[in-house]
């Protein structure tokens, strides 16, 4: 139970080093990141009313080489937050870098197969899941992943939680391409299942472009449910 307004990361890259362009080049491959097991068995609970927040993987990469992240899978979690902002649960966060995800082999966020495997519940309106997010960067390709099997609940009856799928919020050029958020096969694959009375807008978006990025591509992708 966490009880502060902490950062909860599972994975954090940043390199130590005065040179961006020595830090790069890194291969983020094949990771794991949820379940209460190290056999990959239960759920990964995570609980706290006030405003802390969980990143899976918190990635501020080099100006080099590009890093890769590839065939990561984030699941099997469950978490209660007090936080307000849309990136209260987030899967894998870009800050800085050139940044290779998802472009041999995607990621999953979540499940194509099983409806909450990513269960979020909001104490407060506005707290949410965000699947991936550049906050900042210079070229950053997403490509192939998937964000599905994705529960949103309200703690409270006043309370609406929001979702985004992918979000691209910074980065010099951003290619968003091939990706899915929600499933083709999996009914109510991202799912607000609360009945709320908030006056909050309860936002629920497959993909966002914000003013933040220079040159942005987003094609050959698919949001359904």
């Amino acid at each position: 139970t966490y009880s502060g307004t902490q950062t909860v990361r599972a994975m954090w890259i940043t390199p130590n080093t005065g040179s961006l362009t020595n830090a790069s080049g890194f291969n983020i491959s094949g990771n794991t990141i949820g379940y209460s097991n190290s056999n990959g068995t239960g759920v990964l609970t995570m609980t706290g009313t006030t405003t802390w927040i969980y990143t899976a993987m918190d990635l501020s990469m080099g100006l080099g080489a590009a890093t890769s992240v590839q065939n990561n899978t984030i699941t099997a979690i469950n978490m209660l937050s007090g936080n307000t902002g849309s990136t209260a649960l987030m899967g894998i966060n870009v800050a800085n870098g050139n940044v290779d995800v998802g472009t041999v082999t995607g990621n999953l966020i979540g499940s194509n197969t099983v409806n909450g495997s990513i269960t979020f519940t909001a104490n407060t309106n506005t707290g949410g899941v965000l699947g991936i997010r550049t906050g900042g960067g210079n070229l950053i390709n997403i490509e192939n992943n998937q964000i599905s099997g994705v529960d949103l609940l309200s703690a409270v009856l006043t309370v609406a939680p929001v979702f985004n799928g992918i979000a691209v919020s910074g980065g010099t050029t951003v290619n968003v391409v091939n990706n899915i958020v929600g499933s083709l096969t999996l009914a109510n694959s991202i799912n607000a299942i609360s009945a709320s009375t908030s006056t909050s807008v309860q936002s629920m978006r497959g993909i966002t472009a914000n003013s933040g990025t220079t040159s942005r591509t987003i094609s050959g992708n698919t949001v359904a449910n």
